[in-house]
């Protein structure tokens, strides 16, 4: 297998130097090649379009914060960030993209989250890390929330073909639908009940046969079933619960729309996939 090539984004922020310093060990973990880029936001500073300076200064400020890096490896790009990124991540032939919250943006830290990491990922055609905790990265353990549908399935594929010696963990939930309305209907607790189990058994019935179609990648993975819809909590909880850092959901099928909300909510870092 060749080695992957990484991309690290850094706004100059002490947050992101530190990211790109606890990248590098994951980078050489992976056996990979690490590039790393500054964007020089388009409409921040429109007043300052022409001036060539800023975007020489720029990349003196990479050469010396990140010294043993050489100028192949350093990229200073003027534009739109999601798009200059997503551009460059396809001129590298990149693997992974790095990310992390702005320490420019402070105390409007769910705007960053909801707006640039967000124009960034949806750029992407490759899977985007997002760094949220504190100290070293660690993907030796992954929670993959799953819906059993296709695109679970080449996320899984995705994920192991990155980080092929992580242990994979498979969080698959269910819901009784209209639980807490049941015994307003008059149903007796005992038949909510056997409803509850019953759906249980179809649940882990339906894993069983997901599990069967993913053939050899299904080994080193186990898996988490729960009763609950999608939450942020929930998935948090059973990530702390088994040891796991980081969350790796994919944006299309039933998990699609919550994939967003979780990097908002949760205290892990978390990897999206476009898929």
């Amino acid at each position: 297998m060749s080695s992957p090539t990484i991309l690290v984004a850094t706004d100059f922020s002490p947050r992101s130097v530190e990211i790109v310093q606890k990248t590098i060990p994951l980078a050489k973990k992976l056996g990979g090649i690490l590039h790393i880029v500054h964007v020089i936001e388009e409409g921040i500073f429109s007043s300052l379009q022409k001036d060539s300076n800023i975007q020489t200064g720029a990349k003196n400020t990479l050469k010396e914060l990140f010294p043993s890096f050489n100028a192949e490896q350093l990229h200073c790009k003027r534009g739109k960030i999601g798009s200059s990124i997503a551009t460059l991540a396809i001129e590298l032939n990149v693997k992974l993209v790095v990310l992390g919250n702005s320490g420019e943006h402070g105390g409007l830290k769910n705007l960053f989250v909801g707006s640039s990491t967000k124009a960034i990922v949806r750029k992407l055609t490759v899977p985007a890390l997002v760094v949220k905790t504190a100290g070293e990265l660690n993907v030796d353990k992954l929670l993959i929330p799953t819906d059993l549908s296709e695109s679970s399935k080449w996320h899984i594929h995705a994920m192991r073909s990155l980080f092929p010696k992580a242990t994979i963990s498979l969080l698959y939930t269910y819901i009784v639908p209209f639980s807490n309305r049941l015994s307003m209907y008059g149903v007796k607790k005992g038949e909510i009940n056997t409803l509850g189990e019953n759906l249980r058994i179809h649940a882990q019935n339906e894993v069983a046969l997901f599990m069967q179609t993913l053939k050899n990648e299904a080994e080193n993975i186990d898996v988490v079933i729960r009763e609950s819809g999608l939450d942020a909590g929930v998935f948090t909880g059973v990530a702390s619960m088994h040891g796991i850092q980081t969350i790796a959901i994919h944006t299309t099928g039933n998990i699609s729309l919550f994939a967003f909300d979780l990097l908002l909510e949760t205290d892990k870092d978390v990897l999206i996939s476009i898929v």
